[in-house]
């Protein structure tokens, strides 16, 4: 089979959707089940030879660049977006209608006009839940195209359970036609010595200190305006001992917890690293003292997941995916509670009894997530869109 894949998502700084798209585009480059891996961005064809090796292109980088520059310029001007958009969807589609044997993959929700089988990834409905955690042009475009999407994809697939059965019951959709597929966790996420990390702690100056990380990108949907509320609530001598070290590049509305942000960073209590590459992530997972996951909504959570692979015990959020993800493995607690937050923190710091069982358990757990196994239940569903 040919595969079509559209890699906006892959610009730096890489979300989780960007982690998907690149772990599908390594897989499907490399399975012997595919002829072919055709790839785009807006609707210009790109070699998806240049993502698979370096992550993300600097070419993509310019473009999507560019591309917010029109986009800024564009939202002043009434239904200009929505026509810019129409038209990429024609440029697309005369372009697309000259490949052959050939399946749409779109790993990003919202499918661009395609004249053969299509396969659409939904990672979550946050945009139907909470619309006020994402820009309005978002919720329009999600609003707009997704519904359209799933009456005319072949195949969904979801990324958890709880999505699917979600998806599933708001949208009235047959649920043989749903897949739920969980994502996976790269083999660089892993028990470390430290005298293994220690390089990379050193790098960001945190190889002295018992932390708590948080990552994430910096907005509203993360909760770490409630984070900060409960980590406030615990002692100032806790607070010197297990600062928290924030990873994350800036998002949107981080206006709401920054001054909040700024004091305790004041002093020394935050430590905000912002976007580090992926190769330096491993290790300071490693080196956490506990990560803390207060997110109020997610349609699966790689970063508790990645932390338990590393043996570092976890704090999460029970609500949405999360417990379907973590198990028994991690402590969960209401991440709309700050008082609930801050004992949750307060147990992960100090429970050794937990602590050990996490940093057994956790391991454990992540084995049974890899993206070999969510590259091969793809390729099924690809098969199954082919034939219908």
């Amino acid at each position: 089979m040919n595969v079509l894949l559209n890699l906006e998502s892959l610009a730096p700084p890489l979300t989780g959707v960007g982690r998907y798209s690149l772990e599908i585009l390594r897989g499907v480059t490399e399975s012997k089940e595919v002829s072919r891996v055709y790839s785009f961005v807006h609707y210009h064809w790109v070699d998806p030879s240049d993502f698979v090796v370096t992550n993300s292109s600097q070419t993509l980088v310019a473009g999507k660049r560019k591309f917010q520059a029109v986009k800024d310029i564009i939202k002043k001007i009434p239904y200009a977006f929505q026509l810019k958009n129409n038209l990429d969807d024609l440029f697309f589609y005369r372009q697309s209608k000259k490949l052959k044997n050939c399946l749409y993959h779109e790993t990003n929700y919202v499918c661009r006009p395609f004249p053969g089988p299509k396969v659409v990834t939904v990672h979550d409905l946050s945009h139907i839940h909470y619309p006020e955690y994402h820009p309005r042009d978002r919720v329009e475009w999600l609003n707009r195209g997704l519904r359209k999407t799933l009456e005319n994809a072949e195949q969904i697939i979801t990324v958890s359970r709880y999505i699917k059965d979600e998806l599933v019951a708001m949208m009235r959709l047959d649920p043989q036609r749903v897949k739920h597929i969980p994502l996976g966790v790269n083999p660089e996420y892993r028990v470390r010595t430290g005298s293994e990390a220690l390089p990379v702690l050193e790098k960001y100056n945190i190889h002295n200190l018992r932390y708590v990380l948080v990552v994430g990108t910096l907005e509203p949907r993360k909760n770490l305006q409630g984070l900060l509320e409960a980590y406030s609530r615990l002692t100032a001598e806790m607070r010197r001992e297990h600062p928290l070290v924030i990873v994350g590049a800036r998002g949107w509305r981080r206006s709401h917890f920054q001054p909040q942000m700024a004091a305790l960073a004041s002093r020394g209590e935050v430590l905000p690293l912002g976007y580090v590459p992926e190769s330096d992530l491993p290790f300071i997972y490693a080196g956490a003292h506990g990560l803390a996951f207060p997110s109020i909504y997610e349609g699966f959570g790689l970063p508790p997941l990645e932390a338990m692979a590393c043996g570092v015990p976890v704090l999460a959020g029970r609500s949405s995916s999360i417990p379907e993800v973590v198990g028994d493995a991690a402590l969960l607690a209401d991440p709309r509670d700050p008082d609930r937050l801050g004992q949750g923190l307060h147990r992960l710091l100090t429970d050794s009894e937990f602590r050990r069982q996490a940093a057994s358990q956790g391991p454990i757990r992540a084995r049974g997530f890899t993206w070999e196994r969510c590259l091969q239940e793809t390729l099924q569903v690809y098969a199954r869109a082919l034939e219908s």
